[in-house]
């Protein structure tokens, strides 16, 4: 029995000033047991509190900004000193205190092997953000990091969709690289394939490619190396060699991450060349309801 651990954690309570009751039995081979007697049913049966000000005893000042108010820290003999923190959760003011205006965050603190200095991992702030590898996170969640979602084999069962309460779910189908996210129509999959970063990127590789088209109306697509200069690949392409038809503008359509092709005719009719992510081969085509009228252009942006 650790009669130096009893005595410190006695003094600690004291100081935090819990209505706690600490026997000497409570501790065995390292572990300490916290037992409170008390028929109030609030705040419950087991309670740890940190409380800190400014000043003195019978003459406290409010804390300020940055104050800890409380650590929780497991430390280890290194063979010279006590570790600092190896593992820890810090909790800390986050204004400067009065009457009504209290607000505080938490800290949750690891060290990484080969190291001895903690670094904060997690961190919820006053207004409730999490933030995981950011300490100011802007948003519920932030990661600043991969995110790795659980995996499925096709779609995910459909009994793991259908309550308002599972709306937002994701999984990740990686043989045929879809996105499954439940929504009030059930699942919902997206395909899983960045996209690119310029407009005429026909491959997602970042760099732009070179459409041309001979007076003859054949269509030839250069797929260019990241330098620029020189070519990966050339195909022909699968449009149509009417010169009624012309190019009117490149973009993804359909959302997929690869850019499509839009055709004009002299008559004012539109046609769609969805795009494969080869960048080569066209996916499907259609006739998009645009307006014929040739007084309406389209604006290139």
């Amino acid at each position: 029995m650790n009669k130096k651990l009893i005595v410190l954690f006695a003094i600690a309570l004291t100081v935090f000033g819990l209505p706690l009751l600490v026997e000497a039995e409570t501790i065995y081979d390292g572990e300490v047991y916290i037992m409170m007697f008390d028929d109030n049913p609030e705040p419950g049966p087991n309670l740890l509190v940190g409380r800190r000000a400014r000043g003195y005893d019978n003459a406290e000042i409010p804390v300020l900004y940055h104050d800890q108010l409380l650590l929780i820290s497991g430390e280890g003999w290194d063979g010279d000193y006590y570790s600092r923190q190896s593992a820890s959760i810090i909790f800390r003011a986050t204004e400067n205190f009065a009457p009504g205006a209290t607000g505080g965050e938490i800290r949750l603190r690891t060290t990484e092997n080969g190291t001895d200095i903690p670094i904060d991992r997690i961190r919820i702030t006053h207004n409730g953000n999490v933030g995981i590898g950011t300490t100011e996170p802007q948003s519920a969640l932030q990661v600043e990091g991969y995110v790795q979602l659980d995996l499925t084999t096709n779609s995910p069962p459909a009994a793991d969709c259908d309550d308002p309460s599972e709306y937002g779910r994701m999984k990740v189908d990686a043989t045929n690289e879809l996105l499954y996210i439940c929504v009030a129509s059930g699942w919902t999959s997206m395909q899983g394939r960045t996209a690119p970063t310029v407009k005429n990127d026909f491959n997602g590789d970042g760099t732009s490619d070179v459409l041309i088209r001979h007076t003859n109306g054949t269509w030839y697509l250069y797929l260019m190396n990241a330098d620029g200069l020189t070519i990966k690949q050339g195909a022909y392409m699968p449009f149509t060699k009417d010169l009624n038809w012309q190019l009117a503008d490149i973009g993804d359509y359909n959302g997929d991450g690869t850019p499509d092709v839009l055709v004009r005719h002299t008559n004012g009719t539109w046609y769609t060349y969805l795009m494969n992510a080869d960048g080569l081969t066209a996916l499907q085509g259609g006739y998009p309801p645009l307006t014929k009228d040739l007084n309406w252009q389209e604006v290139l942006y």
